[in-house]
């Protein structure tokens, strides 16, 4: 995926499932798209979800190393 592309598309799927959470209240939506969005763009970034918001199959550290790999490339550290 086109990295430049990473947050609208992390913020439109992440918009998407929280609107599909029957305890989130449409003013709150805003609030938590702003809160989780870099999860989702965190999975895209390592392929771990695909650009239709699907999981791919992967572990949980799997999935705590791309989250580590995205803040560490947010923060300008290199991801070991």
């Amino acid at each position: 995926m086109d990295t430049d592309n990473i947050e609208p598309v992390a913020r439109a799927l992440c918009e998407r499932e929280v609107r599909s959470w029957p305890h989130a209240a449409p003013p709150e939506v805003p609030v938590l798209v702003e809160r989780y969005w870099p999860v989702y763009a965190a999975k895209l970034s390592a392929g771990l979800i695909d650009d239709e918001g699907k999981d791919v199959p992967h572990t949980v550290e799997r999935g705590l190393q791309a989250w580590e790999a995205w803040l560490d490339e947010r923060s300008g550290r290199a991801h070991v």
